[in-house]
């Protein structure tokens, strides 16, 4: 295993000599097991380790009994240990957001800013193939495009990284059991209020029943759908300058231009429009995407070749107010 995963490093260029990893750790499995493997070769990948963990404030006893592991674990090995603790279910009522947004909000919150202030430059996560998979599902439910199919990615705005992601979940356990690592277990796991393990749970195996090696394939999938994303991604990028721009706090679009482009890349520019006047594409769905584009390709108004993006009408439409 533990070649796989320094050949996958090595390959998808994720850590170089002299970078300062901050581990994201929770205690659980697939954290702990990468925080030990990151550790133990940090010599060989000449680089220095942190470990950053979150108190959700949710599971009292448990929770606590989490985060003393974790410190005690990084005391015990000398590791820089940073925590931080937080309301999220007062959060979540606060801002009217789910448990599980506000949790990944808060948590990625955290581990930027432990990285800014202890200048760490990459931000490690324990994501594995079977997150992946239940990834994949749970957008697919929801609603997305080709973006969203090609999954959690190896590395992303060159702070994040996931050296687990070429594991299955039973390669991390067995890696576990093979260091007699004492991984933590969180209850919530097994409750069916989260849509993930409501998939984790139900539907994920089911699906294992029809093929066992599912959540494979899923992966595979995802990887395909990456080099498709990036060779779209970089064809838009060409041309959005052109058709997209900013002036104070209102976003405007060439629709004429827009209008010769095919409707696939169409609706790429109005995502990247939703994502300059919302600031994120948190809640945005490909039908969101699909209602935008149906009103600019109706409406009949000229007279000028930038043309205001009418967004209080879509604001109503799509949910984005």
């Amino acid at each position: 295993m533990e070649k796989k995963v320094i050949n996958y490093i090595r390959d998808q260029k994720l850590i170089v000599a002299g970078d300062y990893v901050l581990i994201g750790v929770s205690g659980g499995a697939d954290s702990l097991a990468l925080l030990y493997f990151l550790d133990k070769y940090k010599e060989t990948f000449g680089i220095h380790v942190g470990v950053a963990h979150l108190h959700h404030g949710l599971r009292g006893d448990a929770a606590d009994a989490d985060e003393n592991f974790v410190k005690n674990f990084c005391r015990k090995n000398e590791i820089p240990f940073f925590s931080r603790r937080r309301d999220i279910k007062q959060i979540s009522a606060e801002e009217k957001i789910s448990i599980e947004e506000a949790g990944r909000n808060e948590r990625y919150d955290f581990f930027r800013k432990v990285a800014k202030e202890e200048k760490y430059n990459r931000i490690a996560m324990g994501h594995h193939i079977n997150d992946q998979a239940e990834t994949l599902l749970m957008r697919l439910i929801r609603g997305t495009g080709i973006k969203g199919v090609s999954g959690i990615k190896s590395s992303r705005d060159g702070l994040y990284i996931r050296p687990f992601l070429c594991l299955e979940k039973k390669e991390i356990v067995a890696y576990c059991n093979e260091n007699s690592l004492a991984y933590r277990t969180d209850a919530t796991n097994f409750q069916r209020d989260y849509t993930r393990n409501k998939i984790r749970l139900d539907i994920m195996p089911m699906i294992l029943e029809i093929n066992p090696r599912a959540e494979v394939h899923f992966n595979e999938f995802t990887a395909i759908a990456l080099e498709y994303e990036a060779f779209f991604e970089n064809y838009v990028d060409s041309i959005e300058k052109r058709i997209l721009s900013t002036e104070n706090t209102t976003v405007l679009l060439d629709r004429d231009q827009w209008l010769c482009e095919k409707p696939v890349v169409q609706k790429e520019i109005l995502r990247r429009a939703i994502l300059k006047f919302k600031g994120s594409l948190m809640e945005i769905e490909y039908n969101h995407i699909t209602a935008f584009f149906s009103l600019l390709k109706s409406e009949k108004r000229r007279g000028t070749s930038i043309y205001p993006m009418i967004f209080c009408s879509v604001a109503a439409m799509i949910g984005l107010w």
